[in-house]
């Protein structure tokens, strides 16, 4: 047996209610950590073992995830050069989402993988949905456009079953992303709870008032003058937005490795070009040796086409660099 065929057998496949046990498992030993309970020795293992699984369970969705990205471009690219972005969700969020729902199976997580577009407009949003509706195998839908979430979030979901693995499609508009990215950063600088419901009320108040006026835009409908009131010193609207992305071939997109520092603002980046391997490879390193489920750092491995489209479709891991909700609002 040659070499590649013996690393072949030694790579271990697990079926989905190994999976789920392994999530349950993390899920488990996270609690009784925060709990102050001591792990014996059995119950250490099986928290290696559960670490290894979940992590080979997020490693499984890498492919179908770049597929997938690849062909939401084509998809899109009737709209006039869509922003596209994916990214592999990392492992202490997915650790962080197992606690937040404990009932919650991990083979049915459906964002481990996920992939977004920013689309000119709302009705650019909803033809792109309706044409992977009719081309692809979406499994579930959410339209928070129509629904917005309680804090504010408004995008079109779509949960697409692509080779076996789920991977979830944001669809939104720039208004709503710049929103989304908005919501990041306050997360990072202010209130870490801030996407989850926590944080000071005045501040998840503000960004409820921010989305309904971003909606009342990209609707067309004039801003209502008591939010104009409650928004007072935004800062003034840029009337040009970034030029358009050409569409690309799977062959193209580039992979980045961002590390940031939540306490300094540090940032390092690292690019690997179109070499996703590499680019995989090093982000586990560099996930391990940050501490796995317990990170001082901030890590996270992007796609896009450019440097500059992850600066602008992630920009809470920039500084803000990227411009700001409140710049393109018309106060």
């Amino acid at each position: 047996m040659c070499v590649a065929q013996q690393a072949l057998r030694s790579v271990a496949t697990y079926s989905k209610s190994r999976v789920d046990r392994a999530g349950r498992s993390l899920a488990e030993a996270l609690r009784r950590a925060a709990d102050g309970r001591r792990r014996v020795e059995r119950e250490r293992a099986e928290l290696e073992e559960a670490i290894q699984i979940v992590d080979w369970w997020r490693a499984e969705h890498a492919g179908p995830l770049s597929r997938v990205a690849a062909n939401l471009r084509h998809y899109a690219a009737e709209e006039g050069g869509p922003v596209v972005a994916q990214r592999l969700k990392k492992f202490p969020t997915i650790a962080g989402k197992l606690l937040r729902e404990p009932r919650m199976k991990l083979s049915r997580m459906a964002d481990i993988g996920g992939v977004r577009a920013v689309l000119p407009d709302q009705d650019a949003v909803y033809r792109v949905g309706a044409r992977l509706r009719k081309n692809w195998t979406i499994t579930k839908a959410r339209d928070y456009i129509a629904e917005p979430k309680d804090d504010g979030y408004r995008a079109l979901h779509l949960i697409n079953r692509h080779r076996g693995r789920l991977i979830e499609i944001q669809l939104r508009t720039d208004y709503q992303d710049r929103w989304a990215n908005s919501v990041e950063e306050m997360a990072r600088e202010l209130a870490p709870g801030l996407k989850f419901g926590g944080g000071p009320k005045d501040v998840r108040d503000h960004f409820v008032d921010l989305a309904e006026m971003a909606a009342s835009l990209d609707q067309g409908r004039p801003v209502d003058t008591e939010l104009l009131a409650r928004l007072r010193g935004l800062k003034e609207r840029v009337d040009t937005l970034e030029a358009k992305r050409p569409t690309m071939s799977p062959d193209e997109i580039q992979h980045f490795l961002v590390v940031l520092d939540p306490a300094t603002g540090k940032r390092d980046v690292r690019k690997f070009g179109t070499d996703y391997e590499t680019a995989q490879a090093a982000y586990a390193e560099a996930e391990a040796a940050n501490g796995g489920i317990n990170p001082t750092l901030d890590i996270v491995l992007l796609s896009a086409d450019s440097l500059e489209t992850i600066e602008r479709t992630h920009s809470s891991y920039f500084g803000g660099e990227g411009k700001k909700l409140e710049e393109l609002l018309p106060l």
